[in-house]
């Protein structure tokens, strides 16, 4: 896992984290040395203590990103096996030298996270055919929602306007009084029209508005603020969401 901000850094770099971990037997493939070394015919013994990194050249491909994070596969070198040795007549057992973990570490010191991964081609076939599952799963309960929104969109759509008629004619009784005498209507401001409106019925209505109270320097109070009890009409906001499918 490779920071967003670090992924440049990561794709010129990448082949030199742990530049000391490897010995010459499993040699710094980003410098060439190796080659350089047979053509100079280097002792082994000299091989050995020059070191590499394990990282495979051209390795790292991308696989997924975020907004704040990057994922990449890079192929490391296991290791390498250090043959034993007589120290006198005491024989010295050969060992593996893990550059895996070692790996870990220089990366986690740049700030990159390092995991290990390996291919299980079941797995895979598990995971793509959960996944087909999944996507027909999906589909289907698309299908039986967008069924249920339609068989059910008009009897909420009439129980919300049934809602808004009530509250409207039991806000005007409180504002008006008896008898009953008031218009029931719905308007559809054109965008950026609202404010027009409002001053619109203000005009019509003023009338009705004699205690309203008004804004400095003698003008109407904002729109927003003439929903209240001084407001010369009832004033109900009504946004139905609609959202294509």
């Amino acid at each position: 896992v490779v920071p967003k901000n670090l992924e440049r850094e990561w794709l010129e770099t990448y082949t030199t984290i742990g530049a000391d971990i490897a010995a010459y037997n499993n040699p710094d493939w980003a410098s060439g040395i190796q080659r350089k070394m047979e053509e100079e015919k280097v002792p082994s013994a000299v091989r050995a203590k020059v070191k590499g990194s394990p990282v495979v050249p051209g390795s790292t491909v991308k696989l997924f990103e975020d907004g704040e994070a990057c994922l990449y596969t890079v192929t490391v070198l296991k290791g390498q096996y250090e043959s034993g040795f007589f120290t006198g007549e005491e024989y010295q057992n050969g060992v593996f030298i893990d550059y895996v973990e070692e790996f870990k570490n220089k990366a986690r010191e740049r700030r990159f996270i390092a995991r290990n991964f390996t291919f299980d081609p079941a797995a895979a076939d598990n995971a793509r055919n959960a996944l087909d599952r999944a996507q027909i799963d999906s589909q289907q309960m698309l299908a039986q929602l967008i069924k249920w929104c339609k068989a059910h969109y008009g009897e909420a759509m009439t129980a919300w306007m049934h809602v808004k008629i009530i509250r409207a004619f039991v806000e005007a009784v409180l504002r008006f009084g008896l008898p009953v005498d008031f218009l029931t209507a719905i308007t559809r401001p054109k965008a950026k029209k609202e404010n027009a409106l409002h001053q619109a019925l203000d005009t019509l209505y003023a009338d009705l508005a004699l205690n309203m109270p008004k804004a400095a320097g003698g003008g109407p109070l904002d729109p927003d603020d003439k929903e209240g009890e001084d407001a010369p009409c009832v004033l109900n906001r009504f946004n139905p969401l609609a959202a294509p499918v």
